[in-house]
């Protein structure tokens, strides 16, 4: 009898390591940059041609490549063109990528001082806070790792206890169980919050030199405040070329027309082109 559970929660185990390793195949599986434009538009950009090094950079994006080299030399070459607004656009998704590189923060912030961006405290919520807490130092896929592995870890500790006598080994094994949930509900909360609030509430970037805020599409009733390139916003709905935005901690909203904003997520690849 002792045997056969022995078998079952190994083969629980078992299921639980392959899952573990499928997914971070999943969530890993990012189209990788082609080495060769990559090349080709940093030596345009060494050789300071910046607009053929953007167009290049651009199109590995369109193609479906989301590699945070690629946006934070993006981000610089539109830095170095004086397109300020969509450097700290493109600096803030190489953020998202690698949150802990610490030359994509620096020159985050020189582009956002720079451009004039404007800087609103959030006023977010419990689950928002957390979201917020390991975005500053995970990505997604990071945190979904995390998350999965604070269940295997969880599932391996609860094996643990059921195998060991009752004893001190066991109490110290079923407190570190606990632990371990407590981990778990953390990083699956912390997760689901960042993909909810990616979905629902996107943020943009606002890539004009300066827009200025209506209370109503169309351009009617134009309010008497600007936002200046650069300034991060959260996307609500479009509504013909007009986009509906709210600072965030939704203490203001507002309607900016389309072109003057440029969402975080990047779009669909639609094309490949070979260089």
């Amino acid at each position: 009898m002792r045997i056969q559970r022995v078998l079952v929660s190994l083969s629980i185990g078992l299921l639980l390591l392959v899952a573990l390793i499928g997914i971070y195949n999943l969530v890993d599986s990012r189209s990788p940059a082609d080495q060769q434009a990559v090349n080709a538009a940093n030596q345009l950009y060494q050789a300071g041609h910046y607009s053929a090094a953007i167009s290049i950079y651009e199109e590995l994006i369109l193609q479906g490549v989301d590699d945070a080299v690629v946006f934070y030399n993006l981000g610089n070459a539109y830095y170095q063109s004086g397109e300020l607004g969509r450097a700290v656009l493109n600096l803030q998704r190489a953020t998202l990528l690698e949150p802990r590189d610490q030359d994509i923060q620096a020159n985050l912030e020189l582009a956002r001082a720079e451009s004039g961006a404007l800087d609103f405290p959030t006023a977010a919520g419990p689950l928002q806070s957390l979201a917020n807490l390991t975005r500053a130092w995970l990505n997604l896929n990071e945190t979904s790792l995390l998350a999965l592995g604070a269940w295997f870890a969880f599932a391996f500790m609860v094996l643990i206890v059921r195998l060991t006598k009752p004893g001190t080994l066991r109490k110290l094994a079923q407190y570190l169980a606990i632990f371990i949930l407590l981990l778990v509900i953390a990083s699956t909360v912390s997760l689901g919050t960042r993909i909810y609030s990616d979905h629902n509430l996107p943020s943009g970037v606002v890539v004009a030199p300066i827009v200025t805020v209506s209370s109503s599409p169309q351009g009617k009733d134009l309010t008497k405040w600007q936002l200046p390139s650069g300034t991060e916003v959260n996307l609500m709905v479009t509504q013909g070329g007009w986009a509906q935005m709210s600072l965030p901690g939704k203490s203001v909203e507002g309607w900016i027309p389309v072109e003057s904003v440029e969402p975080l997520r990047t779009p669909a690849p639609v094309s490949t082109v070979n260089f």
